[in-house]
């Protein structure tokens, strides 16, 4: 899992940090009165049981689950206090505990995921879930099918 915060407001880069495993891109400027800032979760992994055909609920399926967020984490970028940020930690939690749940539809998955997110975050302006099923079965080959709901 990778997570990527960005703080974005003007057009040129003040500084960049990278931290082993996890980077975060950081842009800042004088004025902070227009930043933005968004975070990401990117292709959290689950092997779940959720789908229509009768075998996906014994023998189970491989998952991926990135979450795009918008909320006020200007004051986690100066203080460097947890408490200032979304802590990417419990949102994981969060995820991981309805993918324990099965669902025929990743729809459904999807939707469950953004209202439990959504109840435990209110200070989450915009959240966008993505969910992707690794290689359904269908009668071809595909990578991926999924799912992206977006406020």
């Amino acid at each position: 899992m990778f997570l990527y915060l960005t703080c974005i407001t003007g057009n040129s880069w003040c500084g960049v940090n990278y931290f082993t495993h996890h980077p975060f891109l950081i842009k800042m400027t004088h004025n902070t009165n227009d930043m933005k800032t968004m975070m990401t979760l990117r292709n959290m992994q689950f092997y779940a049981y959720h789908g229509v055909m009768p075998h996906e609920k014994i023998v189970g399926g491989e998952y991926r689950v990135t979450l795009q967020l918008e909320a006020d984490l200007l004051p986690a970028c100066g203080s460097d206090d947890l408490d200032d940020t979304l802590n990417y930690a419990e949102l994981y939690d969060l995820v991981k505990g309805e993918m324990e749940i099965p669902s025929r539809l990743i729809e459904h998955l999807a939707g469950r995921i953004r209202s439990k997110i959504k109840e435990h975050y209110p200070q989450i302006g915009s959240l966008t879930v993505t969910v992707s099923k690794l290689h359904p079965p269908i009668s071809g080959m595909m990578e991926a099918a999924e799912i992206t709901l977006t406020d």
